[in-house]
């Protein structure tokens, strides 16, 4: 407590308000209140002039005394006026002490507006200094830059290495981001393995990708991390506003993402700069997703198939199950359409397993009237294979269709095997011990060494279509052809020969001894009603 004269200087101090200041009871006396207040507080001297001219006769307020030692500290300040002879004389000031409170205060406001795993600001707290910064925007004549980065692949660190691993590589990911921004840029974590960066002053899209190949650059080098050094890289869309666009946060957030899908589709580990035709697609994109979740409720998904023949004798042996979406206004679509889309808004799971059950009851039906002849193929994408409730559910199928499990065929192309192949390895003798079949399909195409196949426990290789249409005219065709059904049989290995379209290229593959084939020659992916329909006839090629 204190009283102070109408000029603000201390008369009279207590032991508690020395104690609070950190200064003695006649070091007070020698000053005054407002040379002991914040510089940003000193609005209460307006509170104290006004109690002075009587249009008050006390007030109460929050503000910071500095310390003798030069940090602030925060009170609560009661102030009354004491008159004589009805006219102001001095003052009595009580003060409580709240630092402890506002300490509090802070850091409940810090969480608020942090992400508390990388210490980074959150959506929130970067949407308010967007927002800022597009209304500085209006005096500026430079730009500024909203950048939108998403980690690549890094479910497959959670899938493979646990969420810990995946929480220390974010929090490296952070780290190396502070690092290569420049100094002022605002970097952001709005959400799992996103990431965004507010650049104000820049000059012009060039140097917005020029702060962006420095990122993307940052990303690419590996991570030290306790399970050893990790690759992660990173896709970065760049939006840019100049003075008069008109725009605003969400928006320049919502084109920075749209060309952040953009480098994943060219390629990932690479930065794009938003065009108005990205717009148009990340639109077209939306009403695609949406669409998907109404297709799987309302039953839009359907399969056909395409049968397999044994070049040994000619005869139908097994079906590949493809799938197909009925869109309302756009008609039949291939899983090339949608299938992107679904892996990114998760619905590649519960397609998945559709396809699955699907697949495996129409295999029953069949095997029931063909006696057990038939067995169906799945394409299986890399996020199946690496999802660990994906052998349940090939169980659970199994079980509830009755089919026997080699008459499941499971194929995952050989470029997606390779993107991890360690796990791939895993994953696949994982899914071998329920009994099933496995196949690398279009194999030849992807980065694996020929002698890399022998670690996959696989039952056949799928050769690619494009070797295949090669076999009657191109040497080099041929010749990985060759060496493919001869690596498949040193190995133990079935051989299936993909798209095949002629009788003079159904010849060759069978003179070299590929054991299965399929294509348009023999007959085209199709209904199951048609497909029975053929079998029915017993056709022989």
């Amino acid at each position: 407590m204190a009283l102070v004269d109408l000029t603000g200087a201390f008369i009279d101090v207590n032991h508690a308000l020395c104690e609070f200041v950190g200064y003695s009871e006649r070091e007070l006396q020698e000053t005054t209140l407002q040379a002991l207040t914040h510089p940003d507080d000193l609005e209460a001297d307006l509170a104290l002039r006004r109690m002075l001219a009587e249009e008050i006769t006390s007030y109460q307020t929050e503000g910071r005394f500095i310390h003798a030692d030069g940090y602030p500290v925060w009170g609560l300040w009661c102030v009354s006026t004491v008159c004589d002879n009805g006219k102001p004389a001095r003052f009595i000031c009580q003060v409580h002490d709240i630092s402890e409170l506002k300490q509090m205060q802070a850091e409940l406001t810090h969480q608020t507006l942090h992400d508390p795993l990388t210490g980074l600001p959150n959506r929130n707290l970067f949407i308010d200094r967007l927002s800022v910064a597009l209304a500085r925007l209006e005096r500026s004549p430079n730009e500024i830059a909203v950048l939108f980065m998403d980690l690549d692949r890094f479910k497959r660190v959670n899938d493979s290495l646990g969420h810990a691993a995946g929480d220390r590589l974010l929090k490296a990911v952070a780290a190396r981001l502070r690092e290569s921004v420049r100094p002022g840029d605002s970097p952001a974590r709005i959400g799992g393995d996103e990431f965004t960066i507010l650049c104000e002053d820049v000059r012009g899209e060039e140097g917005a990708v020029a702060i962006a190949g420095r990122v993307t650059e940052a990303m690419a080098q590996p991570f030290s991390l306790d399970e050893g050094d990790l690759f992660s890289n990173a896709s970065v869309g760049v939006a840019v506003a100049k003075q008069g666009d008109k725009t605003d946060p969400e928006s320049l957030i919502r084109d920075a993402d749209a060309a952040m899908y953009h480098a994943k589709e060219k390629g990932k580990g690479r930065y794009e700069l938003f065009s108005q035709a990205m717009h148009e697609r990340s639109s077209t994109r939306l009403d695609t997703d949406n669409a998907l979740h109404r297709a799987l409720e309302r039953g839009e998904l359907l399969l056909f198939y395409q049968p397999e023949i044994r070049l040994e004798t000619g005869k139908i042996v097994a079906a590949e199950a493809l799938l197909r979406w009925a869109h309302p206004e756009k008609g039949l679509l291939e899983p090339d359409f949608f299938i992107p889309a679904a892996e990114e808004i998760g619905l590649i799971f519960p397609i998945g397993d559709w396809v699955l059950g699907e697949a495996c009851r129409q295999a029953a039906r069949w095997n029931e009237s063909y006696n057990g002849a038939i067995v169906v193929s799945v394409n299986i994408s890399v996020r199946q294979l690496s999802h660990s409730e994906l052998v349940y559910t090939i169980r659970d199928v199994i079980n509830a269709s009755g089919i026997e499990p080699s008459h499941l065929f499971l194929e995952i192309t050989e470029s997606a095997m390779m993107e991890d192949a360690d796990s791939a390895i895993s994953a696949l003798a994982t899914l071998h011990s329920l009994g099933v079949g496995l196949s690398v399909d279009d194999f030849g195409t992807g980065y694996s060494s020929f002698n890399y196949v022998k670690h996959l426990e696989v039952d056949e290789l799928k050769i690619h279509r494009d070797f295949v249409a090669g076999v009657t005219r191109d040497p080099g065709d041929l010749a990985i052809v060759r060496a493919i059904i001869t690596l498949a049989k040193s190995l133990g290995l079935k051989v299936v020969a993909e798209g095949v379209e002629t009788a003079e290229q159904m010849s060759v593959i069978r003179a070299l001894g590929c054991d299965l084939a399929q294509g348009h020659y023999f007959a085209p992916p199709q209904p199951a009603d048609q497909l029975a329909a053929l079998l029915g006839r017993q056709p022989h090629w």
